[in-house]
């Protein structure tokens, strides 16, 4: 859930919280690899922290910004996974999600989002009904992330960081189809 709100920025008061307490010792829990998610609030404070991509250590190189549209989004979406080499997404192609935030835009500077790209660091990224990318269209892209992002991962492949909350469609009657 939301953690200390949002008032302060996504995630910002947690991951400040956890850098000043137990930052060494979630860092330990990494380097054992050791597998770590975050969903959607727990994705912002992962980005916060520096977790994800901590492609030049571990510091903040991407964030995660209020929507384009500037609204709270509360829907599913369709997901393409690019990279299953991660324990997280194994043998899996696509997902449908539901989403349930207004900062939830991923951004960063171009020579970052090219890292992520060159080092297959984006696990997921919405998708249009058909399969087609999404390319920052809305409603398939619901928050106008660059490159069409919903969830990365670092280095190691165990840190998961994603946007849509998979624990949400876990039973049939949690989908919007299940009658």
């Amino acid at each position: 859930g939301f953690s200390y709100g949002d008032h302060t920025g996504s995630g910002n008061a947690m991951a400040h919280k956890i850098k000043n307490n137990l930052f060494e010792n979630i860092i330990n829990f990494i380097e054992k690899d050791k597998l770590v998610i975050g969903v959607c609030n727990g994705c912002q404070i992962l980005v916060n922290l520096g977790i994800v991509p901590a492609i030049e250590g571990y510091k903040r190189e991407i964030a995660l910004v209020e929507n384009d549209i500037a609204t709270y989004q509360c829907r599913w979406v369709k997901l393409k996974v690019l990279n299953n080499k991660s324990p997280w997404l194994k043998k899996i192609n696509h997902l449908d999600l539901p989403i349930a935030h207004q900062e939830g835009k991923f951004i960063a500077e171009k020579k970052i989002i090219n890292t992520l790209i060159k080092k297959k660091l984006i696990l997921c990224k919405y998708i249009k009904n058909n399969g087609q990318s999404a390319n920052k269209q809305f409603p398939y892209n619901p928050n106008g992330s660059i490159e069409d992002i919903a969830a990365i991962t670092n280095v190691k492949g165990n840190v998961l960081a994603m946007m849509p909350h998979p624990e949400r469609a876990f039973y049939k009657i949690q989908k919007p189809d299940w009658i």
